[in-house]
């Protein structure tokens, strides 16, 4: 993959650390890169899955909701720079969570988190939460 792509790419995404701790300060614990882009910039046709993890956010769906909107809106000049640049346009696609949930996630979903690349920890929770699922998908691997 081209070098320049996969630059544009880590400065969206740094980009998206930088807009999220400006929105949540002290309430964010990280944010995790996961799915099919989770190593690297892979296709324009699928969305960037992350994960934002905080120490509280609301229970409604639809103030998380309006919380999302309001990270893509803060998004969308660098979106246009990175199409700008390379051509590509990405959706990106954040799921928020808290802590508590986090400690509660089903199966399937520590799955898919398991191999995700760690984009910022602000106390190394989430490196140590990863490893977690790591080693309980291994034991239930044997």
């Amino acid at each position: 993959m081209n070098d320049a792509i996969n630059r544009a790419f880590n400065q969206l995404l740094d980009a998206f650390v930088q807009t999220c701790r400006n929105h949540f300060d002290q309430n964010l614990v990280g944010i995790i890169l996961f799915g099919a882009h989770r190593e690297y910039f892979v296709h324009t046709q699928r969305d960037v899955d992350l994960l934002v993890v905080c120490r509280d956010l609301p229970d409604s769906g639809w103030e998380r909701y309006d919380i999302v909107m309001q990270l893509l809106e803060a998004m969308e000049s660098s979106r246009t720079q990175m199409q700008d640049e390379t051509g590509y346009s990405l959706y990106l696609s954040p799921v928020l969570k808290s802590l508590k949930e986090m400690n509660r996630l089903k199966k399937s979903m520590q799955e898919l988190i398991a191999r995700g690349r760690i984009l910022h920890d602000a106390d190394g929770h989430l490196n140590r939460l990863l490893q977690s699922f790591r080693e309980n998908l291994d034991q239930a691997d044997d």
